[in-house]
């Protein structure tokens, strides 16, 4: 079973569970979201990805720093059939290159 369905079979079975929780305990955060609202953001991005034509097997960076929204836009750009490519947020743009 590919990953993005055990998303989606979450999100059905388990909508209103947290799924994912950001703690930063310095500055007093702490962030969650549900199942429903991780695989409607993952949705959300996928269809993004799409509208600007991304297709299965093309590849995708990931740019960022460790996140709440880092999971959703992971699972957003395998729903599409793209390859995610994290990339570490420290790189140069030489390094990008």
């Amino acid at each position: 079973m590919p990953i993005t369905e055990m998303l989606t079979r979450n999100a059905e079975n388990f909508p209103d569970e947290v799924s994912l929780i950001e703690r930063e305990p310095a500055v007093g955060l702490r962030r969650e979201i549900t199942w429903l609202e991780f695989e409607y953001q993952a949705n959300r991005f996928a269809n993004a990805l799409l509208e600007r034509g991304i297709k299965q097997g093309d590849r995708v960076a990931l740019l960022m720093m460790n996140c709440l929204e880092w999971l959703p836009i992971y699972f957003g750009i395998l729903k599409t059939g793209a390859l995610a490519v994290p990339l570490n947020f420290r790189y140069t743009a030489d390094e990008i290159k």
